[in-house]
């Protein structure tokens, strides 16, 4: 994949991941305020999650050759970093580990998309 076409997937991937928590923590909240939640959640963590995501992508295109373990450490742990300083900040920590899944999730659907895969040789006939 070239890393435009990285960035962009990685753009992508925080959006929806975004979308997943905002669903994932309104849904926790219950109640009326649900909805509420939802979207100020959707709506303060969607400009970090692009901004992260595009970050990742690049990322991950310029480390495509390297051990899959080293680029998942490389993709995974920002990631979660970044969601870990966002629920702190608004405290909202007690629903770190809800948020956490969809962001590791799309953190190694980034890696394998962005993987070097090794062009398989034309078959030859004798």
């Amino acid at each position: 994949m070239h890393k435009v076409g990285a960035v962009a997937y990685g753009g992508m991937l925080g959006f929806f991941n975004t979308l997943f928590i905002s669903v994932g923590v309104g849904s926790y909240a219950g109640g009326e305020s649900s909805l509420g939640i939802g979207i100020i959640v959707f709506m303060f963590g969607i400009a970090p999650a692009l901004v992260t995501g595009m970050v990742l992508g690049a990322l991950a295109a310029a480390t495509d050759r390297k051990p899959v373990a080293a680029r998942c450490a490389f993709l995974v742990l920002p990631a979660v970093a970044v969601l870990l300083g966002m629920a702190e900040l608004f405290g909202l920590a007690h629903m770190f580990l809800l948020s956490v899944i969809p962001t590791v999730v799309c953190a190694l659907v980034l890696e394998r998309r962005t993987r070097y895969v090794a062009p398989v040789p034309l078959a030859v006939i004798k």
